[in-house]
């Protein structure tokens, strides 16, 4: 219960609500904070970024989401190079919003063929399985392709993807030099309806 209201806040934007609602959670179960890495997320952008850090750091050994929730924090800390190893590490299986993660990773410490390899693994998985429009969008906007990160973004919004919530609380690295766009405006008062 605690989790899925924790993770109802974050997605609405309310960080601090995630965070109460985590920390309510362990007073009930202390181990819960340490299980996922969830809790340092919230941590990070409640706006405890040191603490985020500091905790993701000490509990990675525990799970390789703590790893992504790591390397996601160091995306937004502009650690590009330490993004990309977190990520190498939690590299089991195939995730798309870990293989969106880190082509942003590789694109902003400027291996833009690694950019292209991480987008062309989207569009083939997305030939047989569930890959967001939004993610593959944002890896577009990461190699100068607006029109087409648009045209992505607005089929994610048809599709009620979970990523586009954000979007309206978080100033996605990817989709950041396009919210002036008029289109880019379009989508975001779409969502807020």
């Amino acid at each position: 219960m605690y989790k899925c209201f924790s993770e109802l806040n974050f997605f609405e934007g309310n960080f601090s609500g995630a965070l109460d609602w985590d920390r309510q959670a362990m007073v009930v179960d202390p181990t819960y904070t340490t299980r996922d890495g969830l809790y340092g997320s919230h941590l990070y952008f409640a706006g405890e970024k040191d603490s985020a850090i500091m905790f993701l750091n000490r509990i990675t050994a525990n799970s390789p989401v703590c790893h992504y929730y790591l390397g996601a924090a160091y995306i937004f800390e502009g650690e590009y190079e330490k993004s990309i190893a977190e990520f190498k590490k939690t590299l089991v299986g195939f995730s798309p919003v870990l293989t969106t993660h880190l082509g942003i990773s590789y694109s902003k410490s400027g291996a833009l063929n690694e950019t292209q390899r991480m987008l062309d693994t989207l569009e083939t998985r997305a030939k047989s399985e569930f890959v967001p429009f939004s993610m593959r969008g944002a890896l577009m906007a990461e190699l100068s392709r607006q029109k087409e990160a648009l045209k992505y973004l607005e089929k994610g919004y048809e599709n009620r993807e979970e990523f586009i919530l954000l979007l309206m609380h978080i100033d996605t690295i990817s989709y950041s030099n396009m919210r002036s766009d008029p289109r880019f405006i379009n989508i975001m008062d779409k969502i807020k309806e």
